[in-house]
This record gives C-alpha cells, sequence and structure tokens, in this order.
C-alpha cells in the first residue's frame, strides 16, 4: 500500500495534474473538492480523455476527467479479495480505509506484484 498520496484540486488543469504526476513518478492522483475526494485521476485517463480523446489537456479541469466514485477497501481486506474486486471492476487502484473511513492509503496492482514473491520466500 502507498501511503504517501497525490492531491490535487478538482478545478485543476489536467496538464498540471500530469505534470505532478510525471515529477512524483506516480500513475494518479486524488481528486479533491470541498476538502473530499471526489474522484481519481490516472495516467489512463489522462490518455483516454486528452490525447484519444477530444478533450484538450491544456484547458480540462481534473473533475472533467477523473474516474467517480473511488472503489475502497477496509485496510484489513485480503490481498485475495482486493484482486478479485480489481479484476472485477476492471481498475488497478483501490483506496484503502480505516474503520472511520479515513484514507489510508491506496493499493495498486503494482504492489500487489510485488507483494506475492514474498508468499513464496
Amino acid at each position: 500500500m502507498t501511503t504517501e498520496l497525490l492531491w490535487v484540486d478538482y478545478h485543476d488543469k489536467v496538464i498540471a495534474v500530469a505534470a505532478k504526476m510525471y515529477e512524483r513518478n506516480i500513475g494518479s492522483a486524488l481528486v479533491k473538492k470541498a476538502g473530499e475526494c471526489e474522484g481519481i485521476i490516472t495516467e489512463r485517463d489522462i490518455l483516454r480523455h486528452c490525447v484519444m480523446g477530444s478533450l484538450n489537456i491544456f484547458n480540462s479541469k481534473a473533475g472533467n476527467i477523473m474516474s467517480s466514485p473511488v472503489l475502497s477497501v477496509n485496510e484489513g481486506t485480503s490481498v485475495i479479495e482486493a484482486c478479485h474486486i480489481m479484476r472485477e471492476k476492471k481498475i488497478k487502484k483501490l483506496l484503502v480505509m480505516d474503520n472511520k473511513d479515513a484514507i489510508k492509503g491506496i493499493v495498486t496492482m503494482t504492489d500487489i506484484v510485488n507483494y506475492l514473491p514474498t508468499l513464496y520466500e
């Protein structure tokens, strides 16, 4: 699980979000509006909407291309269950929440792939 999350504002330009993602070498950013998590922008969202689609990366806002709602799991959810959810929903990232619905981090398919070999050591 990754605990250092990139937060961007709903009204931020997509080009600025992409630059922040590039600078931090991460594949997603959480989108906030009025202090709440409204969605997530992934590299794939940027490619789909701005590179291959009709939206302008310089003028479009984060809120225009984000995926929402962001799917989540409880921090006690097993890796296997998280994998099932990702496969069923065709996603590669899940928010991880604590018992008070506070965001603890994000688990990615990369996190899971990196974790699996430790099960056999």
